[in-house]
C-alpha cells in the first residue's frame, strides 16, 4: 500500500487537485496488489499497483467496469505512437496536459466511441 501511496503522491496528484475525491476505502490490497478509486463529475479514476508496476485507468462513472489505461489517452491524442505509448502512472502528466480533451472524451454520451476508438489502437498494436 505504501508503494501505491507513493506512486500516486509523484504522479497522480495532478489530476487529483482537478477536484477528484477518494471514493470509499482502497480495494482489493493484498500481497504486492492495491487499488484505490476516486471521482469527479462523471468520471472515474483508478490507481493500481501490482508487483512494483503502478498504472492508473479512467472512464465514465456510468460505465466502472469500462475504464481505459491512462496511456490510451496519449494513444488517441498522438495519433502516430499507434498504441505504443505505455507509460503507466507517468500517463498522469499527459492527461492534465490535455483534461480539456479527455474530460470531453469521457463525458457520458461520449465514452462508447472513446472506448471504441482505444480498442481499435490495440487491435492495431496486436
Amino acid at each position: 500500500m505504501v508503494e501505491l501511496d507513493k506512486a500516486i503522491s509523484d504522479h497522480l496528484s495532478v489530476l487529483l487537485r482537478r477536484g477528484f475525491t477518494k471514493s470509499g476505502a482502497s480495494e482489493n490490497v493484498g500481497y504486492g496488489y492495491a487499488e484505490r478509486t476516486y471521482a469527479m463529475d462523471h468520471i472515474v479514476l483508478k490507481a493500481n499497483y501490482e508487483r512494483g508496476l503502478s498504472s492508473f485507468e479512467l472512464g465514465c462513472a456510468n460505465h466502472p467496469d469500462r475504464l481505459a489505461d491512462g496511456s490510451s489517452f496519449r494513444d488517441l491524442l498522438d495519433p502516430p505512437s499507434l498504441g505504443r505509448w505505455n507509460l503507466g502512472m507517468a500517463a498522469a502528466a499527459f492527461v492534465n496536459e490535455h483534461w480539456t480533451e479527455i474530460y470531453e472524451m469521457l463525458r457520458p454520451l461520449n465514452w462508447p466511441t472513446t472506448l471504441l476508438r482505444i480498442e481499435a489502437f490495440h487491435r492495431q498494436r496486436a
